[in-house]
């Protein structure tokens, strides 16, 4: 195996081999139990601008960032050439028992599985994971970084206390450092399919972020209903909110028992969901925030299970 070290020519012994993916690979660090290396593969070489942008990512690096994200901490050099970097170990009890209680959200929203990985998950927990990923993108946004690839698998939950992480960091939106990446499901209807050279806005993470938070409360994608085409993208573009006031008019309809889920937010996330999915102008993560505050807030207890809670 090659040898790698920090800038500063300090030596780095990678371990396991933790995943291998089409840009890069992942390795326990020797000695650092709470960090992985992400190594590049060859046909996805660092270059120089990639160097810029990981560097300017190192140095935005602190706490507040790294209670959600899984940041570039430290790039790593074989041979004097950049070839990766170190960020927190992130790993997925689904895949692994011993490793951290982190779990990939879509097996948080779908009920079958929350049932497995999250047996203490009733519905308050569900609403404060929800706060929790508002605030974890706000981080970013009152810093102008614009994550945009925001999906289900890239976002963790921990089962024990609803922390949120998020990884795949490198991909972000750093000034000039555009993102390059997103998925169909979760991309706002103004931007076009290819994202590749398109600067985005924390509007359009807001977009994302939205439909997160709706699988998240709801339990469906907000896209997904009866008259509604099979491909979100299409159903996204064509502006088939299925929960929305003008659903009737546009002839679809939610789902039940979605519906039902739907139905029993509060009045102010109802309308968020609506000003996210009928308009331009988004909630923003800060809006979310202070109404998923008070809709935690306004929760009541069931007299008869202790782990029942409504609204």
């Amino acid at each position: 195996m090659a040898k790698y070290s920090d800038k500063n020519g300090n030596e780095i012994q990678l371990g396991q081999e933790l995943g291998r993916g089409g840009e890069a690979s992942v390795y326990t660090v020797a000695g650092k139990s709470n960090l992985v290396a992400k190594i590049y593969n060859d046909n996805h070489s660092i270059d120089a601008q990639k160097l810029e942008k990981l560097e300017k990512m190192c140095d935005l690096f602190d706490d507040k960032i790294a209670e959600y994200y899984a940041w570039p901490q430290q790039i790593i050099y074989s041979k004097r050439k950049a070839v990766g970097f170190i960020m927190e170990n992130i790993n997925d009890v689904s895949k692994n028992s011993n490793a951290p209680e982190y779990v990939k959200i879509i097996k948080f929203y779908v009920s079958q599985d929350r049932r497995k990985f999250f047996p203490n998950a009733e519905y308050k927990f569900m609403v404060h994971a929800a706060l929790n990923l508002a605030r974890a993108i706000e981080t970013l946004h009152e810093k102008g970084i614009v994550i945009g690839d925001i999906n289900e698998s890239n976002v963790f939950v921990n089962n024990g206390d609803t922390t949120i992480k998020l990884i795949d960091c490198d991909s972000y939106q750093i000034e000039d450092f555009l993102c390059d990446v997103g998925k169909a499901d979760y991309t706002a209807p103004e931007l076009p399919n290819e994202l590749r050279g398109v600067k985005r806005t924390t509007n359009h993470d807001c977009f994302a972020l939205a439909i997160m938070l709706f699988l998240i409360l709801v339990g469906k994608h907000p896209y997904s209903g009866i008259g509604t085409p099979q491909e979100f993208r299409q159903a996204i573009t064509q502006w088939l909110y299925c929960y929305g006031k003008n659903a009737k008019k546009k002839n679809i309809s939610s789902q039940y028992p979605f519906s039902e889920m739907f139905n029993s937010l509060n009045n102010e996330i109802k309308e968020l969901f609506e000003k996210a999915f009928g308009t331009l102008q988004r909630p923003t993560a800060k809006d979310w925030i202070s109404a998923l505050e008070k809709y935690e807030n306004e929760l009541v207890k069931c007299s008869k299970d202790d782990g029942h809670w409504y609204n």
